[in-house]
């Protein structure tokens, strides 16, 4: 071993020297950079607050999840530079231990609104089951379940969840 570390274990040698570097300085960094250039603002907003056509729009789905003991938790205006308009709602099933995420987005390009649904249940284990209409992540972390492709309705993906 190295003179100068000769009352510390290898670990913690080693430890000391990557921070002596100050590489995980710059790492973080360009982490924090990344994570402000994708972060999503959110603005927390009322029913009332909804246009009447995103409203009359959103009723179904709301209407289906609310079938399936989902209640609304949260509503949100989303601000993004790619979105004309979007809103996310955050429904909670005390009763299955779920929570669901709808997602209402209008691209700036003038192009038709997506719906998006995303339902989550944590096992008593620690994993995440996790299905989504669409990809969330390429690399999800080892402890989701996840399936993550197109369904056609409500019902096919909550009886799949």
């Amino acid at each position: 071993m190295f003179a100068a570390f000769s009352g510390m274990s290898f670990g913690f040698a080693l430890l000391a020297l990557v921070f002596a570097t100050g590489l995980p300085l710059f790492c973080a960094f360009i982490a924090v950079a990344n994570v402000r250039r994708y972060r999503v603002k959110a603005h927390l907003i009322d029913s009332y607050q909804i246009p009447p056509d995103v409203r009359r729009r959103m009723a179904p789905w709301l209407n289906r999840l609310g079938h399936f003991g989902f209640r609304q938790m949260q509503l949100s205006r989303l601000e993004s530079a790619g979105y004309a308009e979007a809103h996310r709602w955050i429904l909670l099933n005390e009763e299955e231990r779920t929570y669901a995420t709808l997602e209402r987005t209008v691209p700036v390009s003038g192009a038709g609104a997506s719906v998006s649904l995303t339902l989550f249940t944590a096992l008593r284990d620690g994993t995440l089951v996790v299905t989504a209409d669409r990809r969330i992540t390429h690399h999800p972390p080892s402890w989701w379940q996840d399936v993550q492709r197109f369904f056609g309705t409500v019902t096919s993906q909550w009886k799949l969840h």
